[in-house]
């Protein structure tokens, strides 16, 4: 019976320890959650990146987390990054226009900037039909970022 006792006291103190231990998480999550967006906020990209990777690596299932990581890997022009990022957000919050519209900003601005790259070793030996789909193509890219150049001016209807 005395062990039994013992039994019930030990289990009981690694109960309280563990909610003691998870309340300190929750409390160290926002303490961290707070820092890495402050970090952010003043262009700290790789503090901020690590304090939310830190986050991630408790708290898998956290969707901001996953969702800053991306805004970060974007700024850093680390696109096959911010998109795994983005998708693992609309994983656990599928219904948030707002990554749907950052995933398909970073897929434009990953073509764009390989167009951009690939458009060095345009030549006249090439097809020309095909050189003017790879303009045309890069154009409009360029127009959807709101990039006006001497090829697109006159385009937009605000424009002076």
């Amino acid at each position: 019976m005395n062990n039994f006792k013992w039994a019930i006291i030990l289990l009981l103190s690694f109960y309280l320890l563990g909610c003691k231990t998870n309340d300190a998480s929750f409390e160290t999550i926002a303490q961290m959650q707070e820092l890495a967006t402050q970090a952010y906020t003043n262009g700290d990209l790789h503090r901020a990146e690590g304090l939310w990777s830190d986050i991630v690596r408790v708290m898998p299932e956290h969707a901001e987390a996953w969702c800053q990581l991306g805004h970060i890997d974007y700024r850093l022009h680390r696109y096959a990054a911010a998109n795994n990022a983005y998708q693992k957000c609309l994983v656990i919050k599928p219904k948030n226009i707002a990554v749907w519209h950052n995933l398909t900003a970073v897929k434009l601005r990953d073509a764009s900037e390989t167009l951009i790259r690939g458009s060095a070793y345009l030549t006249t030996e090439h097809d020309r039909d095909l050189v003017g789909k790879y303009q045309l193509l890069l154009r409009e890219l360029m127009r959807l970022h709101g990039i006006a150049d001497g090829l697109t001016k006159g385009t937009n209807r605000y424009e002076d």
